[in-house]
């Protein structure tokens, strides 16, 4: 294999692609970068116990066609540290890599030995904007569970039909829903690891239409310049309708980065670590008091105005890192805050039409 190509294309496409390869590869193989020269470009690949992931660069002169698995870590420092145009070509097992007046020579693997691209049968393919995945996944991926206890709430539920796609997350305290409406799509679901979602964000690019393929037990994401193959979560997903309260006793509307900051300043004296504490009390003169208190430190207490009040008054406790993570994930200046009592969840939802809706259960304070 010989090719020739600019250090910065390639060192770009290394960068996203080395962030899947494992610290904790079984193998070399599986630490490793692979390398194919062919049909006009150059296909970098990596791959994780969790997904597969490909770039493509077509900015590059061929000479020879060819494969080599070079260590990824290092493979990728070395290019970053180089400028100009590179030369690499590989003899047998061994690459070496040549730019101005710089020579590197690295002992690559077998290409052989890297695994395959995994078939996918029975699949149900639709397309989907940049913009509209990333809205799902900014939308609902923070609320994954972490605990590994529970696959299936470790990743990101999408419910795909003919109009509409469905993107929900919980860890069993918190729930994440956005609803968005699209055209001409199949109905299909799949629990989707949240790492896989991150990492596909991180690959596409703006303004890109991004095809999806669902298959019985794996989802893939592609575009003109990548692929991403990804194992999908199996289980049943738990039903969250029935989260959802049919009767509310309070509402009420405020302004959502006034609260924001508020949460936050009252975080810093929460009481309680393990779930950073923090109160929410309404008054009859139309403010919300959100205060927290630690007898190590201190408390703090403030007063927001709140519009649009209705119902019984209501003194409640949650923690604060989730309800800011809520409110950071809405694109809307005014917030409308609903529940059904003391011991049931906290419903917010943003006043400018999004179909976003987050529950946070209560503490005890």
């Amino acid at each position: 294999m010989e090719f020739t190509i600019e250090a910065s294309s390639l060192s770009e496409a290394l960068r996203d692609i080395t962030r899947s390869t494992s610290n904790k590869a079984v193998t070399d193989i599986h630490s490793g970068i692979k390398l194919e020269a062919a049909s006009g470009s150059l296909t970098v690949a990596a791959v994780n116990a969790q997904y597969y992931v490909q770039k493509r660069i077509s900015s590059v002169e061929i000479a020879e066609e060819g494969s080599i698995v070079l260590p990824g870590k290092l493979f990728t420092e070395v290019v970053k540290r180089m400028t100009g145009n590179l030369l690499l070509r590989t003899y047998q097992f061994r690459t070496e890599i040549i730019s101005e007046d710089l020579k590197t020579h690295m002992n690559g693997i077998d290409p052989q030995e890297f695994p395959q691209l995994p078939q996918q049968e029975g699949e149900t393919t639709f397309f989907l904007s940049n913009q509209t995945i990333t809205d799902l996944i900014d939308g609902t991926a923070f609320a994954v569970s972490t605990n590994e206890s529970k696959p299936v709430l470790t990743g990101v539920r999408w419910d795909v039909s003919e109009r509409h796609i469905h993107s929900v997350a919980t860890n069993s305290h918190r729930l994440a829903q956005l609803h968005k409406s699209v055209e001409g799509k199949k109905e299909v679901q799949a629990t989707i690891p949240v790492m896989t979602l991150k990492e596909l964000k991180k690959l596409m690019k703006q303004e890109e239409e991004i095809e999806v393929s669902v298959g019985p037990t794996s989802v893939r994401f592609s575009s003109e310049d990548f692929l991403l193959h990804s194992r999908i979560i199996e289980g049943n997903y738990p039903s969250v309708e029935k989260l959802f309260p049919k009767e509310v006793t309070t509402r009420f509307t405020i302004n959502k980065n006034n609260l924001h900051k508020s949460v936050d300043r009252a975080t810093l004296f929460a009481s309680e670590w393990r779930h950073c504490n923090v109160n929410f009390e309404t008054s009859t003169e139309g403010k919300l008091r959100v205060y927290a208190n630690a007898s190590e430190l201190g408390e703090t207490e403030e007063f927001l105005p709140i519009e649009k009040f209705e119902g019984d008054l209501i003194k409640i406790a949650c923690d604060g890192r989730f309800f800011m993570e809520a409110l950071q994930s809405m694109h809307s200046e005014d917030i409308q805050i609903s529940m059904s009592g003391d011991k049931r969840p906290i419903i917010i939802r943003p006043t400018n039409g999004d179909k976003h809706v987050h529950l946070i259960s209560p503490v005890r304070s």
